[in-house]
């Protein structure tokens, strides 16, 4: 056990002095140093050179977004913003490079049409 141990320690060894042997012959080449941003923008510069633009796919898929400010149970605390979140929450998911939704795809309920009958009729409405 002892020996296999020891002789995986000399082959590391070994390893390591070719390595290092390797980048000293190469060492008395001059290289040209490079700079890390300048080669993320270059490497940046080739990807999007090679990309050909592709249009935003626009997926079957519907969203149904549901807010409400207060409710009429008092123990509940109101919800400040909620119609205004919900209402920027559909218009991200409308817009084709974030949601990718169609635009006719996303509907918003807030506040008082927020009731569970008018959300089950638009669940049941043609738009999906």
């Amino acid at each position: 056990m002892k020996s296999r141990h020891v002789s995986k320690i000399a082959l590391a060894i070994a390893i390591l002095a070719c390595i290092f042997s390797l980048l000293e012959s190469q060492a008395s080449t001059p290289v040209k140093k490079l700079n890390p941003l300048e080669a993320a923008r270059n490497l940046k510069k080739s990807l999007n050179a090679s990309k050909t633009p592709q249009p935003p796919v626009l997926r079957d898929k519907w969203a149904l977004v549901v807010a409400l400010d207060s409710f009429h149970d008092k123990a509940l605390a109101p919800i400040k913003f909620a119609q205004n979140n919900a209402l920027n929450l559909s218009t991200l998911l409308s817009n084709p490079d974030i949601g990718r939704f169609g635009p006719k795809r996303v509907l918003s309920v807030t506040n008082n049409k927020a009731i569970k009958t008018n959300i089950v009729k638009c669940l049941g409405e043609p738009w999906l």
